[in-house]
Order: structure tokens, then sequence, then C-alpha cells
């Protein structure tokens, strides 16, 4: 229960440093600010918490052109290393990319770097990803509509040194009232950690015009440290 109200706090402060930092230049409707947080509990306790905001630059558009990308998380997991590590991180990304769109779907790529506080208990000498540390990160998202009310998206990612990835696929299928349901897979790791997570999720939720809020559920697997139940929330709006 700790971490959840942990995890709470934290989804509501960055909710609020990422809305301070709105670009001027951007025009109104052009701003997709995103937040969510997921945790639960099992053999080991995992939990994440975002918020970003994506913008146009230059005088682009969402969805066709260039754009800039700012995020910052908090994340807790578990991984074996001779013994059970506890983990816990704060990461802060700035980083360019750019979107196209059309009737097939959409696709974006980013680039950027990404400033990442890592703090082991206990101390792990092997991993050498603790501590403070810069890196370059790249990142691949899209969604694209394979049939009537079918659509399929996907996010990869990636940090160099770091040997970090993280990969997602969801295919959702429309429902009545603009909802959107269907499964997940996901899969983390870099060279000390690994985790596979199969989940559900229901998206197109209108809590406020220009907004949508999404739930999901599901299980997660970490080598060597057990199994853990998730429930999680996503939120999107568009200013």
């Amino acid at each position: 229960m700790e971490h959840f109200r942990r995890l709470f706090k934290l989804f509501l402060i960055l909710c609020l440093l990422i809305l301070s930092v709105t670009p001027p230049s951007a025009k109104a409707g052009e701003i997709l600010a995103l937040a969510g947080a997921e945790g639960g509990a099992g053999d080991t306790e995992n939990y994440y918490t975002y918020a970003g905001l994506v913008a146009p630059l230059f005088g682009d558009h969402l969805g066709n052109g260039l754009v800039q990308r700012y995020w910052a998380d908090f994340l807790g997991y578990s991984y074996d290393s001779l013994q059970e590590i506890d983990a816990q991180g704060v990461g802060l990304e700035g980083a360019l990319g750019y979107q196209i769109s059309g009737k097939a779907g959409w696709a974006a790529l980013y680039a950027g770097l990404r400033y990442n506080n890592v703090w082991l208990s206990p101390e792990d000498p092997f991993n050498r990803n603790q501590g403070e540390n810069w890196w370059v990160k790249t990142q691949l998202e899209g969604e694209l509509n394979l049939a009537e009310r079918w659509k399929l998206g996907g996010i990869a990612n990636y940090i160099f040194k770091a040997e970090a990835y993280w990969l997602r696929a969801r295919l959702l299928r429309g429902l009545e009232g603009g909802l959107s349901t269907g499964p997940e897979l996901i899969h983390m790791g870099d060279p000390f950690y690994k985790a596979w997570q199969v989940g559900w999720a229901l998206t197109g939720f209108k809590p406020w015009e220009k907004s949508e809020l999404g739930f999901k559920v599901g299980v997660r697997v970490t080598e060597g440290a057990g199994v853990n139940g998730l429930i999680g929330l996503e939120f999107a709006h568009l200013f």
C-alpha cells in the first residue's frame, strides 16, 4: 500500500511539472500531454509512473512533421544477481522526433538524451547502470489500421550504453461509444534484468473534451524474481 501512495503522489507531481513547461510556440490543440501509472504486488513489487509532453516544432503539426518530446518517470522493480536486488530509478528525457499519419495509421521516430538515477538495495557491483548516467535513447512507435474496428499498435525503444530496451505490441478492437479493448504483450530488459508482461487494455473513456482515459490489467514475469499482478491507467489530453 505504501508503494501505491508513493506512486500516486509522484504521478500528480510529474503531471504538474510537465504542464508547467508547455512550449509557448505551440498552437492551441497541438500540445499532447501524457500521464500514467501501473503497479501491483506478488513475489516482488513493480511499479512505474510517468508524465510526458509532445508538441510541434518550427510550425509543424502533431501527426505530420517535426516534434519535441519531454518525459519524466519513476520506477521500481526487483531482479536476481546472486541475491534479490531492489531497484528504484528516476528518469528525465528530452528528444526530437518526426511524425507521419494517414489513412493507414501513423508512426513516429524519436532520438534524444535520457538522464537516469538508479538506486539499488543492496548495492550490486556487477550492475554498471546504477547511480547517475546520461544516455542516448531512440524510440519508434506507431499504429496500423488493420481492418474496420481493428488496430495494431507498437512501441520499441532502446537506450544505448545501458543496453536497455522496452517493447510493446497491442491489438485493439473498437467498441460502441468510442471504446477500444484488446490484449497487449510487453518485453523489457537490460543485461541485468528481463521481464515479460501479458495484459488486457480498455481505452477510450472521455472524462473531458479532448481527453482520453484507459485502464489495463496484467501479469508480469521477472526472470529470477517471480510473478506479479499489475493494474494500470493511461491518460492523454490535447491542449
